[in-house]
């Protein structure tokens, strides 16, 4: 594309629909972020300006793109830090953000020009590793908090098979709608005596459908043998919390 002539050197792609996947760029020499559409080129949005406030950047060298915890993360060079941003995932990028919302940056590990980063999750845990060429392309290991549970469906399922390992069906109710809460109350109570079983034959939850406050995943059950999917849905309810509405 003859109209992007300056220096590209990161990208992440994410998104699930095959016609709308969204290719996440870091754009250095401009200090900006530029999400396109991976397939066609189409230019959706950017964001950033040059300086060293939060959700500025200076030479912007990559980004990765977290697809569980649904955030943006930009290795900002020039300033010696990762910025993490939350997209959201919207099936339509007509309803996304110009601008993702900065919830945090990674600035206290002593970076000196750091290049990439990826993150690696398990369970509740929410790991992030960065290169820094400064120190000889050595790799930092930051782990980070993990939000406010509810905040994302992976949260709230997390949450979910916290309560079940406690053998708390109250608290493991406490992550459905109130619908669904009625209706599963008796299925938990009957599956008690299984719970830890249950929980270890879980695998990951794979986006599936995403469309405004609703998201439908496929859960990966182990079963040790052959790998299964199996549906689970949430809504985002008035207070912004996801909830499990089938499971």
């Amino acid at each position: 594309m003859p109209w992007l002539n300056h220096r590209i050197l990161g990208n992440s792609m994410n998104g699930h629909d095959p016609d709308t996947i969204y290719d996440d760029r870091a754009d250095s020499g401009n200090n900006r972020i530029q999400r396109l559409c991976a397939n066609t080129g189409y230019f959706y949005s950017k964001f950033g300006t040059f300086g060293s406030l939060p959700g500025q950047f200076d030479n912007p060298e990559n980004v990765y793109y977290d697809r569980k915890y649904e955030q943006l993360l930009v290795v900002d060079t020039g300033n010696d830090r990762i910025q993490i941003f939350q997209w959201g995932m919207g099936s339509d990028a007509s309803v996304l953000p110009d601008v993702p919302p900065l919830i945090g940056e990674i600035s206290d590990q002593q970076f000196n020009s750091p290049v990439a980063c990826v993150s690696g999750n398990h369970d509740t845990e929410h790991i992030v590793y960065g290169i820094d060429a400064g120190t000889g392309d050595s790799v930092v290991k930051i782990k980070l908090p993990t939000y406010e549970p509810g905040g994302s469906p992976l949260h709230t399922f997390e949450g979910f098979k916290a309560a079940l390992l406690a053998d708390d069906v109250e608290m493991a109710l406490g992550f459905f709608t109130e619908i669904a809460a009625l209706q599963y109350e008796p299925i938990l109570e009957e599956l008690r005596p299984d719970f830890e079983d249950i929980v270890n034959d879980m695998g990951g939850l794979i986006l599936d459908e995403a469309d405004g406050a609703t998201r439908h995943y496929d859960l990966e059950k182990l079963n040790h043998g052959p790998i299964y999917l199996c549906p689970v849905h949430f809504n985002k309810n008035l207070d912004g919390h996801w909830k499990i509405s089938f499971f």
